[in-house]
């Protein structure tokens, strides 16, 4: 989640750029939060990767990722992918 941002957001390519994790842990429950600035000029896509590429292949785990843990936009934090979930699981 972290490299994604940082190579594909405005985080990256920035002067002032940033990307913050946030982890939280209590009441038996974790909390883990990735936040990048988002992209002023492109929309993230699944392309096909090629043998002889070594792009391409990291936006579909982000994809299942997101899809499962959720998503969401502020307009002054940025997008955030978070999950909480009980200590010890996945």
């Amino acid at each position: 989640m972290v490299t994604n941002a940082v190579v594909h957001s405005d985080s990256g390519c920035t002067p002032g750029g940033s990307v913050m994790v946030c982890l939280g842990v209590g009441g038996g429950l974790v909390h883990v939060e990735v936040i990048d600035d988002g992209s002023a000029t492109s929309v993230p896509f699944i392309r096909a990767a090629s043998a002889d590429n070594d792009g391409g292949r990291g936006l579909f785990p982000v994809e299942v990722m997101a899809a499962g843990w959720g998503t969401h936009h502020d307009d002054e934090a940025g997008n955030a992918v978070a999950r909480t979930a009980p200590f010890g699981s996945t």
